[in-house]
């Protein structure tokens, strides 16, 4: 009897009608053909589980980056601009009007601890909820994104209303995904510290042999970082225990992975350098002027005169500390959260809601 030869799985292929652009067939039919002015949208965020190459991810990224940058502006502002500049309002209760003498302390009251806590606890807490809102919204961008790919549209153009909508959500996606944040890299974190004791007491027996196995359990070290690179994103995705899902990313595919972190790594720290001396100059807490901050030590090294208060950030420098923070937010969490959110999807992918 004869048989039909079978069509081509659904997916993205070389458009017949035009060449140099792709287009989804859904196993049957073709579907529309992606208009003009957005060539690169069905590209970037193809329903298969492999990588784009380096360009394409960090292309798409930094345009995520870009497309996003009012809702991140938001979402900025109202977490880590706020939290640094809290951070360096702690710094500035804790060092203001102290002085060091003859080893003694002159200035300082245990009273100030409290204030030192609160601040410095918020500071963190709105930090975190920064950087779980920037995860949740990179991912909701590659989900859009996926959805308009595979209906063969671009995503639809984002204006201010949307995005401060986008911004609003991601906050409270943050807020609800904060506490099984918080459980599950604390479970890492006691797994960490118990492995660590283990290694110390396992030294003290060894003496001078745990040199070699510290460089030989080094390299796994490396292997489970990269492993475990993708567990906020899989926190933020989803309820249920995040760690399989963050394996799944690189299994098989673990030297790519490596490799695309490395350079995400160091295009962000380029970047954040560059913020970071701006905002540092522009505050007046140069090196230079920081190094102003004499301390006197007589000859038997004890401390004679160290003023504290030398480091106490200035009112500008706590505004400026804020804004920097918000800053390297927009600029550069984005764009990680945006490379990390599409590796993420091409062994953890989900329909996109909304």
């Amino acid at each position: 009897m004869y048989q039909p030869p079978s069509l081509p799985p659904p997916g993205w292929y070389p458009d017949p009608e035009r060449p140099g652009s792709m287009r989804w067939w859904d196993g049957n039919n073709w579907g529309p053909p992606a208009p003009p002015a957005a060539p690169g949208w069905a590209a970037a965020s193809l329903p298969h589980d492999a990588y784009q190459d380096v360009g394409g991810l960090l292309g798409a990224a930094f345009r995520r980056g870009l497309r996003h940058w009012r809702a991140m502006s938001v979402v900025a502002t109202v977490t880590v601009g706020i939290g640094g500049a809290l951070m360096y309002a702690a710094l500035r209760y804790a060092f203001e009007d102290v002085v060091v003498t003859d080893d003694d302390v002159f200035g300082w009251s245990n009273d100030r601890i409290p204030m030192i806590v609160v601040l410095a606890v918020v500071a963190i807490v709105l930090s975190g909820v920064g950087w779980l809102a920037s995860v949740w919204l990179m991912l909701r961008a590659v989900d859009h994104e996926d959805r308009a790919a595979s209906e063969g549209i671009a995503p639809p153009d984002v204006t201010t209303a949307s995005e401060l909508d986008l911004a609003g959500q991601a906050v409270r996606a943050s807020l609800a995904a904060l506490p099984r944040a918080i459980g599950w890299w604390l479970l890492a974190w006691l797994v960490g510290f118990g492995a660590m004791l283990a290694l110390v007491l396992v030294a003290l027996v060894a003496g001078p042999l745990v040199i070699l196995l510290f460089l030989a359990l080094f390299p796994l070290g490396v292997y489970l970082v990269v492993k475990l690179a993708f567990v906020t994103q899989a926190i933020v995705d989803a309820r249920g225990n995040p760690y399989p899902r963050s394996f799944e990313v690189s299994r098989g595919r673990w030297w790519a992975t490596f490799g695309r972190m490395i350079l995400i790594a160091i295009i962000g720290g380029a970047i954040n350098y560059g913020i970071t001396a701006v905002t540092t100059a522009a505050s007046g807490n140069s090196f230079d002027q920081w190094g102003g901050a004499q301390i006197e030590i007589d000859e038997t090294g004890d401390i004679e005169h160290f003023e504290l208060d030398e480091f106490a950030p200035s009112t500008w420098a706590i505004v400026l500390g804020g804004i920097g923070a918000a800053t390297q937010m927009v600029l550069v969490t984005s764009v990680v959260n945006a490379a990390f959110a599409d590796m993420y999807r091409t062994r953890n992918r989900r329909d996109a809601r909304g």
